[in-house]
């Protein structure tokens, strides 16, 4: 019989981007059921960093995300070819 191949190896990061202000990053997560990207804030005095939102993907196994200006986030998901369009500015909605 045949068997489904693992996917095991798409797991873990995705990408990680920050917007233009650089007030956020963005990043994918793909160890998550379903997918998911979350928006960290970054403090402009400190330098820390928090997560702020999380939001699924949108699909299944997000691979790559791109910030377009601080309005929009761009995320492709790998495993469904599914590209996904968030608000930026932490919102990701």
């Amino acid at each position: 019989g045949t068997s489904e191949p693992t996917r095991a190896h798409h797991r873990g990061g995705g990408g990680i981007v920050a917007d233009e202000s650089g007030n956020f990053i963005y990043a994918t997560l793909r160890n998550t059921v379903p997918g998911a990207v979350v928006a960290l804030k970054r403090d402009a005095e400190t330098g820390n960093v928090e997560i702020h939102k999380r939001a699924e993907s949108g699909g299944e196994i997000p691979r790559c995300i791109t910030c377009v200006g601080d309005d929009l986030v761009f995320v492709a998901n790998q495993e469904d070819r599914k590209l996904c369009c968030f608000k930026g500015k932490g919102e990701l909605e």
